[in-house]
């Protein structure tokens, strides 16, 4: 059975994209009808909004480790309304690397921000019979802690997993983003309607490890239509009372603050790089994170990392390619976008 994915702010709808970048040429093959993505340089992907939302969005993407040097990230602009800039770079050096990315995007339809109950908007989506599902696995153990009802788990090899899908999508058009535990970066390696591969690597070598907890956010169609459609449909997910959330940070003396989200929980600076939010409304059980840097200036800021994830706060770390912390510089942060459950039980 499927159910709505309910919000505390009116209007959220979730767009996503999969596209992959080669000089100034762009291959888009998710999302067509919601994102248009163009390129003006190496690793850059342009995006536009086809219908802007009321305010600014909050934006996570993954790069692929099919096309991308292992390691290696994605970052992007802070979004407004109506676009955004994602750039894909190696590990090494960081320098800009064309390939493939995955990305999501949480905007809201309502100009107002006024928080309300946590069930006070429904997610929609303008790609019909759109899916959300979030899964948590530990590469230590191969086991998964999040969503085991929903998926089966295999080991490819060190740092190589596999999750595949219970339920599949109804097409091959679907898209997810993963954020590490610990100091490793996750990357997809690839995504269809029945699986996701994950692959993940240390920060600071970008050699491959297993030894950390991955969560991983997963959209996808149930439909076989992947364009736009004219209205706005609801989003589903798998697991009773869901719960959609997002927040965009940005660091001012190497404070952070945030706008987007407020009064849907409270943020400390608990030491340097590491930002933590506790939930207004906890969850009744741990929620899936995805965090990504944005700015205008990321050259010391590589990776997002989740530090800690329970059902009352999230702590997200901010780590150099050396697998430093590191406060981002003024105007710099990061977008997180995470799906908890308001039911203890998963099923």
């Amino acid at each position: 059975m499927l159910r709505q994915i309910r919000s505390a702010f009116n209007s959220p709808r979730l767009c996503y994209c999969k596209y992959a970048s080669s000089g100034s040429t762009i291959s888009q093959t998710v999302g067509v009808g919601g994102i248009k993505l163009t390129s003006s340089g190496t690793g850059i992907g342009n995006a536009v909004m086809n219908r802007t939302f009321g305010r600014n969005a909050i934006v996570v993407a993954s790069p692929s480790s099919a096309d991308i040097d292992g390691g290696g990230t994605v970052s992007g602009t802070i979004p407004s309304a109506s676009s955004f800039t994602l750039t894909t770079a190696a590990h090494n050096g960081g320098a800009a690397d064309d390939g493939t990315a995955y990305a999501m995007v949480l905007g809201y339809d309502a100009r107002d921000a006024t928080r309300g109950t946590p069930t006070n908007g429904i997610l929609t989506s303008r790609i019909g019979g759109t899916r959300l599902e979030g899964f948590v696995f530990d590469g230590a153990t191969s086991t998964i802690t999040v969503g085991a009802k929903n998926a089966t788990l295999t080991k490819n090899g060190t740092g190589d997993f596999t999750l595949t899908f219970r339920n599949p999508f109804g097409t091959g058009k679907t898209v997810a983003v993963a954020s590490c535990v610990a100091a490793r970066v996750a990357m997809v390696e690839s995504c269809d309607a029945k699986s996701v591969r994950i692959k993940m690597y240390v920060t600071s070598s970008a050699a491959a490890s297993d030894a950390t907890a991955v969560h991983v956010l997963v959209a996808g169609s149930d439909s076989n239509n992947n364009g736009e459609a004219t209205l706005s449909m609801p989003v589903m997910s798998s697991s009773r009372k869901p719960r959609i959330f997002g927040y965009s940070v940005t660091y001012t003396t190497q404070a952070p603050a945030y706008t987007i989200g407020t009064g849907d929980a409270t943020l400390a600076d608990t030491a340097v790089g590491s930002a933590t939010f506790t939930f207004t409304t906890p969850f009744a059980r741990a929620p899936v994170v995805v965090a990504m840097p944005v700015g205008p200036a990321l050259n010391t800021v590589k990776f997002c990392q989740i530090n800690s994830c329970t059902a009352t706060a999230v702590n997200v770390k901010i780590l150099t390619a050396a697998a430093g912390a590191v406060d981002p510089d003024d105007g710099n942060g990061f977008n997180l976008i995470g799906l908890g459950w308001d039911d203890a039980t998963e099923y």
